[in-house]
């Protein structure tokens, strides 16, 4: 009798250590990663979850306070982001995550400040008018051909500059046109003189060829001769 209380009670502790076991092993399965997250429906009870709404509203605190030190120095910084000081104004949760509200809200409420302090309002640029460009005929007395009597000294410089650029233009096109031509005569004459050589050196070997034909020729004679004989 003994024996089978004992055979009973340890069947019974297996029982409650595998239960317990498998407790423990759906309540593994049923914390998600944020990964799988990701492929989950909206009407998942994850998202139902307390702790799920905290890590989502941090992760969003945070990028927000990562956007707002990315455009602190804009101009426009309290039109983008003074609207929000109410909004993150109204959460009320523990007092970790309260502190991380309080912070971003801080840090918007002096960008906004420091904007507000250092930016200069807009102010229409005043242009002058420009004067209108006369174009009335200058007329000189005793006017005489070929002689320029213009008083003004800068414009008879200017006059003087543009005559030395267009004959110094001038003289520039007929060297160079005179270093092409002679560019193009020393072309031809090296190429000329090139094929003359060529033509020497094959007018040689063709007479050396021919010279050497006949010495064979009058040699075969020879030798038939002598063997007619």
């Amino acid at each position: 009798k003994k024996n089978d209380k004992n055979k009973k009670n340890r069947k019974e502790i297996r029982k409650k250590t595998s239960n317990g076991e498998k407790k423990k092993k759906k309540g593994a399965s049923t914390t998600l990663s944020g990964l799988h997250r990701l492929f989950l429906q909206n009407n998942h009870q994850e998202f139902t979850r307390e702790e799920t709404s905290l890590a989502a509203l941090r992760v969003t605190l945070r990028t927000l306070s990562s956007v707002v030190d990315i455009y602190r120095d804009l101009e426009t910084f309290p039109e983008l982001f003074q609207a929000l000081i109410p909004i993150l104004s109204k959460i009320s949760i523990n007092q970790d995550d309260q502190d991380l509200v309080m912070k971003l809200v801080n840090k918007i409420q002096a960008g906004v400040k420091r904007c507000l302090e250092t930016r200069l309002p807009l102010i229409l640029k005043v242009i002058k008018p420009k004067q209108i460009q006369q174009f009335n005929p200058e007329i000189t007395d005793n006017f005489q051909p070929g002689k320029d009597k213009d008083n003004d000294r800068e414009r008879v410089e200017r006059k003087k500059l543009q005559k030395k650029i267009k004959r110094e233009k001038k003289h520039a096109m007929r060297a160079l046109q005179r270093d092409s031509v002679f560019i193009a005569r020393e072309r031809q004459r090296v190429a000329a003189q090139q094929a003359n050589e060529a033509a020497r050196k094959r007018k040689r070997i063709r007479s050396e060829m021919e010279r050497e034909m006949a010495d064979t020729n009058v040699h075969a004679f020879k030798s038939r001769k002598k063997s007619g004989q």
